[in-house]
Parts: structure tokens; C-alpha cells; sequence
């Protein structure tokens, strides 16, 4: 996956902080749907600087397309799996408490991703690095 960032900052060991634009489905071609509901979010990641860039550069950022992808699915589908499955334990018990075991299910897989996610951010598990400066002419 390769996105167009801005370095915010450089950093020590070849390290650079990068604001990258969220991407939304549709691309942002607003022309197409007559205006855009979608925010437009910055989002602040570390890039490994092998390009060398400078603070303010206009720069081509990679990374692994399979680890960003599985996260996804996996953010989606814990909680709603989690959902199902503590909904099911009404069926034993003859009660009618299949839509609050089912959202404490669902909460609980909110919070084992809460967790899950600040456990990435200290590991580095995802990489993203900086592969190319573009030229002036780039819209960021």
C-alpha cells in the first residue's frame, strides 16, 4: 500500500515523523457523488526515512498491504464474532438475555483491540517507509 504523506518531523535513527491523509472508499472523488460527507483526517505515524527527506517534503510512503488488511478484518470481525458468540449463551439457560450477553461480547472485543492495538503501536510490528521525495509539483 503506497500513500502520499508530509514529513511533520525528523527524527533520530533514520526515522521520520509523516502525516498521512485517511483514505476513504470512494477516494474522495467528490465530483462523482456531488460533495463529500467524509472528513478528511490526518493521521501522525513514525516512517523508516531510507529516502532521506527533510521536514516539509511531499514524500511516497509504503507498507506491507497483507499486515495492514489483516488488521482490518481483524478489527471488524472480533467484535462482532464476540457479539454471536455471547449471544449464544441465552439458548443453555431458556433466558431471554441474548442482547446484553451480545453486547457485553461485542464491548469485550472492543476492549481485547484496545489493548491489541497499543500492544502494535510499542512493537513496530507495522513498518511504513518513506520510498520517495516528490517533486513540488505533488498535491498533498
Amino acid at each position: 500500500m503506497e500513500q502520499i504523506a508530509k514529513i511533520t518531523k525528523v527524527l533520530e535513527n533514520g526515522l521520520a515523523e509523516v502525516e498521512v491523509r485517511r483514505q476513504t472508499s470512494c477516494g474522495h472523488d467528490c465530483d462523482s457523488c456531488h460533495g463529500c460527507g467524509a472528513p478528511k483526517e490526518l493521521i501522525r505515524v513514525t516512517a523508516v526515512n531510507t529516502a532521506k527527506a527533510k521536514a516539509g517534503d511531499s514524500v511516497l510512503v509504503s507498507s506491507d498491504s497483507g499486515k495492514i488488511l489483516g488488521l482490518a478484518v481483524l478489527f471488524y470481525l472480533v467484535p462482532i464474532l464476540l457479539f454471536f458468540v455471547f449471544y449464544q449463551f441465552q439458548i443453555p439457560f431458556r433466558a431471554f438475555t441474548g442482547g446484553i450477553n451480545g453486547a457485553i461480547g461485542f464491548f469485550a472485543g472492543i476492549a481485547v483491540l484496545y489493548f491489541v492495538n497499543h500492544r502494535l503501536l510499542k512493537s513496530n510490528k507495522v513498518v511504513f517507509t518513506i520510498t520517495s521525495v516528490l517533486n513540488e509539483k505533488t498535491v498533498w
